[in-house]
């Protein structure tokens, strides 16, 4: 006599799991970059305060990020949600948007190496000339490795994620459906109203204001504005001292 199948205890959404995983993923990177960093370059208000303003940024990141599975969930038949292809289809996303979490965390963290700041207009334009920094990725670092080793690590915690959580599969009404799509729709909106990358300027330390921010979050905010801090990334010199150096040239400077 076969015993029967034993249920994972905790039954939840898909969307709300995706969101702990994603806030879990974003906060621990914010932990290593801090460590990195090192705690000794920021003042204790300064690091609960990166931490505290970057949970601002994790939220509204997400309130992005959860659309289309607040969608997916609102338009699913009810008919198909217990099916037992739907919840492998709920598993395979989970595994694909994990994935896709933290290949996006290891690909900060390697920017950061660089330029020690969350994704700016500098990773939009490595988007634009893909061929040229890809090869440059290939020549530093191991990616298959790394993308294997992303891909191991996330199949074994989901698979012990699955030994205790299982996928809610209970009908939705119409007044359900009704507020998810409603969710869908104000969360991004009240994100965009309220939350803007200036945001991160919360300290005079530069490192505690980076710590801050989200990196899907800024580079959102960087692809949107098409615009780089010319006077944070390169070295200046005085005004006073540029106009100098034309005028020995023969040269002024255009107002």
């Amino acid at each position: 006599m076969t015993s029967p199948i034993k249920r994972p205890p905790f039954a939840i959404s898909f969307t709300p799991l995706m969101a702990a995983i994603a806030g879990s993923v974003w906060l621990l990177l914010r932990i290593v970059l801090s460590m990195q960093v090192g705690f000794s370059q920021m003042s204790v208000g300064e690091i609960m305060g990166a931490f505290a303003k970057g949970l601002w940024f994790d939220i509204a990141a997400l309130a992005y990020l959860v659309v289309p599975f607040l969608l997916f969930s609102a338009l699913m038949p009810n008919r198909w949600r217990a099916r037992p292809w739907a919840n492998k289809a709920r598993w395979v996303m989970a595994f694909l948007v994990t994935f896709g979490l933290i290949f996006g965390a290891a690909s900060e963290f390697i920017f950061w190496q660089e330029f020690t700041t969350r994704f700016n207009f500098i990773a939009v334009d490595y988007l634009i000339y893909t061929n040229e920094v890809i090869g440059n990725i290939r020549e530093s670092y191991p990616v298959p490795l790394i993308l294997l080793a992303i891909a191991l690590f996330v199949l074994v915690t989901l698979l012990v994620i699955s030994r205790f959580v299982r996928f809610d599969v209970t009908a939705k009404t119409a007044k359900n459906k009704f507020g998810l799509i409603a969710a869908a729709i104000c969360l991004p909106v009240l994100s965009y109203q309220f939350v803007n990358v200036d945001q991160m300027e919360f300290s005079k330390n530069a490192y505690a204001n980076e710590l801050a921010g989200n990196g899907v979050f800024s580079f959102s905010a960087a692809a949107r504005r098409n615009e780089l801090d010319y006077d944070k990334f390169y070295k200046t010199i005085p005004q006073a001292q540029a106009d100098a150096i034309l005028a020995g040239n023969g040269l002024k400077r255009q107002p």
